[in-house]
This record gives structure tokens, sequence and C-alpha cells, in this order.
């Protein structure tokens, strides 16, 4: 059983379901998101069933990895540095901006 966020329900499944689509032909595997009807609505969490050989499971978890880190994972924490990054030195040389950051995660 594979499980994401709800909030990247959307990106697996993408518009009219290409991207889901996609992701089963290429691994051979079916893939099915829980609806919201049979998932427990206090949690954060939708699971992923995948059916197949051995293989083929581990090729469409491969590949819903890859969709997630992709288009949600990347983007999301380099908000999140952005959002929590504080400047510690700001200079500029020529056309150039630099701006040290410290972000609380890591100051």
């Amino acid at each position: 059983m594979f499980v994401m966020l709800f909030l990247q329900v959307g990106l697996v499944i993408g518009k009219g379901g290409e991207t889901i689509k996609y992701l089963q032909q290429q691994s051979g595997a079916k893939i099915q998101v829980a609806r919201d009807a049979d998932s427990d609505p206090r949690l954060s969490t939708r699971e992923v069933e995948i059916m197949g050989s051995a293989e083929q499971i581990s090729h469409a978890e491969q590949l819903l990895k890859d969709v997630i880190a992709e288009v949600w994972v990347q983007p999301v924490l380099y908000s999140l540095f952005l959002l929590y990054a504080q400047p510690l030195l700001c200079f500029t040389m020529g056309d150039f901006v630099f701006e040290l950051v410290c972000s609380y995660a890591w100051c």
C-alpha cells in the first residue's frame, strides 16, 4: 500500500486522469487512489492501492514518488525555505545582487 498526502492526489491523477493513466501504462500496474468517501476525513493522507507483479508494483511506486517529487516536493520545500529565511547580508557586485540568508532550520 502506497500512502500520499491528500494535497498530492490531484497531481497524481492529473487533468482528466491523464497522469495516472500514463503511470499505469508505463508500469503495467493498476493504480487505484482511495476516494474521499472511503478515506478517514481526520487524516491528511490518502491510500493508493497498486496491483500487479512485484516488479510492476515497484516500478509504479517509483513513478509515483518521481511525480510527487518533481511537481510538488521541490517547489514546496523551496517556498518554505524562502518563507523562513532571514537575510543576514546583502551586497551588490556590478549588476548582480547577492543575499546571504539564514533559515531558522539551519541557524
